[in-house]
């Protein structure tokens, strides 16, 4: 850590996202996506920290082009924008100590789903087809019931908590947008494409 802020050697091989809430400034929400590259000796950080978990023997980052792959990480919502008033269960939403506007509370549990959004969009700009995360369980079954078509590729291991490698064609992401997230993906994708 430094500053409070986590790093590795990764995040120089990456690309990031942040989404700031504009009213505040705070970051609401970010993703990594480290590049997988050609170098015989390099490993993305589930090959490195987690290879032994990565069974599958067709989707496995070591068996597809090294240039067309990537890992996703460090997805994470900032705590503010978790929870919605009132549903102190909600795995996204805000805070019970903000004020935001009506309209503000229905878009913050769409943080997620942006961020998702943002990997693929991502992906896009730099022609990589194929993405691998190490995500828990729970979260990757939400994902495939927001259409993100999470294939599990191995077993479950403790990484930072229990985790499991997944696998998704960033294809497959942008085709299943369902018709009511269409305009987040392409506000998202062109927010994107203009830095």
């Amino acid at each position: 850590m430094c500053g409070g802020l986590e790093h590795d050697d990764y995040d120089a091989l990456a690309q990031h996202c942040l989404i700031v809430h504009r009213a505040t400034g705070v970051g609401a929400g970010c993703v990594r996506m480290v590049m997988a590259n050609n170098e015989p000796d390099f490993l993305l950080p589930l090959e490195r920290f987690c290879g032994e978990s990565l069974t599958d023997p067709v989707l496995h980052p070591a068996h597809l082009p090294r240039l067309n792959v990537a890992e996703g990480s460090r997805l994470a919502v900032h705590t503010q924008f978790r929870r919605r008033v009132g549903e102190t269960e909600s795995p996204v939403g805000i805070a019970l100590n903000s004020d935001p506007s009506p309209n503000e509370q229905r878009t913050f549990p769409l943080l997620s789903l942006a961020l998702f959004y943002a990997s693929a969009a991502m992906m896009t700009f730099v022609q990589r087809q194929h993405v691998f995360v190490m995500i828990e369980p729970r979260l990757a079954r939400r994902a495939i019931t927001l259409k993100l078509p999470f294939v599990q590729t191995g077993n479950v291991v403790d990484y930072h908590g229990q985790r499991a490698p997944y696998y998704v064609s960033v294809q497959q992401v942008i085709d299943n947008v369902p018709e009511d997230m269409q305009g987040l993906y392409k506000f998202v994708h062109d927010s994107l494409n203009k830095t």
